[in-house]
């Protein structure tokens, strides 16, 4: 992927298989904080497409597990265990992660797309 070759050259990392993952994951991340809302209270509906895509994939929150013990979350990951346990059915934040994932692709393409064009 040309992003992370640049992003690699960039920084003077060796192009090893760890080192990709390391750049696509951190590539990945920064699509997700850009969808971020600017302003907002952090679990309204302009928030939902991040909140479904950061606590369980970059915060590593399981909201549906029976595991969970939210005396060892910190308050916004404990806050976002509310959220989605009285605001977000999972088969709804299914739907949300495949619309997600779909603007964070977008995001990379469009990423692509400036790198690319002279």
């Amino acid at each position: 992927m040309p992003l992370i070759d640049q992003r690699l050259a960039a920084r003077g990392a060796g192009d090893s298989l760890l080192e990709r993952a390391k750049e696509l994951r951190a590539l990945l991340r920064e699509s997700i904080e850009r969808l971020k809302p600017h302003e907002g209270s952090g679990f309204t509906d302009e928030w939902r497409y991040y909140n479904v895509l950061y606590f369980p994939y970059v915060a590593g929150l399981k909201p549906y597990s029976r595991r969970v013990d939210a005396d060892d979350l910190d308050p916004a990951a404990r806050q976002a265990l509310d959220w989605f346990a009285n605001a977000v059915p999972e088969r709804t934040l299914y739907n949300w992660q495949a619309t997600g994932a779909k603007l964070v692709a977008q995001d990379l393409r469009d990423q692509l797309e400036r790198l690319t064009t002279p």
